[in-house]
């Protein structure tokens, strides 16, 4: 599939935003032809580090977490119902290629007795339209340094949808617990725990996430396996 250029444009215009609802928490825009359809923003050197590979070399921090879910609630919180940065974002046909279609319907198609529940999700995130959200907020594409978190890598993601987004961060916490903690058997219904880590994990996303979003979080769960 050839990228849609438009997304170039997008790009910028996210940097742009969400460097006046947090400044500092993404790269500075250096330079851009709009003409051309490119841009150039600073370049982030080894003072910071790769939240990923932060996470795989020992168990994470509540600090960063912590950090990283407040730069998305402000993010959230700024836009909600903003009519200007709805009509400024309209990107659903990207969101639904690039991340709807591969994780949800790929994944229902795989797994036939599931199927129409990730059927029914996408089509409940089509017609969801909320806030301002990152389209790929997870730790791979957020640097780190001692102080706060900040925005790496937007890859011309963010769209106007809610619920993928806010239980995507929710994944990689819990992820990282089922990989420090094996024999861990997850289904819809009723995840069991071999360890008292993973387990307070999952009793974390039971209360802090509303019933859709835990089932979409378990979705892309599997979507990743």
């Amino acid at each position: 599939m050839v990228a849609d250029t438009a997304r170039n444009r997008v790009e910028h215009d996210c940097l742009a935003c969400l460097d006046r609802i947090a400044p500092g928490s993404v790269p500075r825009i250096l330079f851009r032809d709009a003409e051309a359809g490119l841009f150039a923003m600073e370049f982030l050197d080894e003072r910071f580090a790769n939240w990923k590979a932060e996470l795989l070399r020992a168990w994470p921090g509540r600090r960063m977490q912590t950090r990283a879910a407040k730069l998305m609630a402000t993010i959230h919180a700024a836009s909600w119902g903003d009519a200007e940065v709805q009509a400024r974002f309209q990107t659903w046909p990207n969101f639904f290629a690039l991340r709807v279609e591969p994780y949800l319907l790929v994944t229902g198609s795989r797994h036939p007795k599931l199927k129409s529940l990730f059927d029914e999700e996408a089509e409940r995130l089509g017609q969801t339209s909320l806030a301002l959200a990152h389209g790929d907020f997870s730790p791979k594409n957020i640097l780190v340094k001692p102080r706060a978190p900040g925005i790496a890598r937007l890859r011309s993601r963010l769209v106007w949808r809610s619920g993928f987004r806010r239980s995507v961060p929710a994944e990689p916490s819990f992820s990282k617990a089922l990989h420090m903690r094996r024999g861990v058997r997850i289904t819809f219904d009723s995840p069991s725990f071999a360890g008292p880590s993973t387990a307070r994990a999952w009793r974390s996303v039971r209360r802090n996430l509303k019933l859709p979003d835990r089932r979409l979080l378990l979705m892309l769960m599997l979507a990743a396996n």
